[in-house]
């Protein structure tokens, strides 16, 4: 079974999604729109009803949830169900 990215385009590229258990690793030089891609990721699995675990290395927590904010998700709602787990690397690494 194939998991749906959420990014335009890069789905029909790697036959409909990422293998469903599959661990991914973005990588690549800055600029590249690494994060862009994980956000698209991210919201795809939120619309579906999937729970996720985002760790955190170029952005501290209260600039990805006022990401998840503008695109109409509540991240305390999400934790209190269950659906959102933050690792904060970017603060630890500070």
């Amino acid at each position: 079974m194939r998991v749906p990215t959420g990014v335009k385009g890069f789905d029909e590229l790697i036959q409909g999604g990422l293998p469903e258990g599959a661990a991914v690793v973005l990588e690549g030089p800055t600029g590249v729109e690494k994060t862009q891609f994980a956000m698209g990721f991210l919201i795809e699995g939120l619309r579906r009803g999937e729970a996720i675990l985002a760790v955190l290395s170029s952005e501290p927590p209260t600039a990805f949830f006022e990401k998840l904010r503008e695109r109409g998700f509540e991240p305390e709602k999400l934790y209190n169900e269950g659906r959102l787990r933050v690792v904060d690397w970017y603060s630890q690494r500070e």
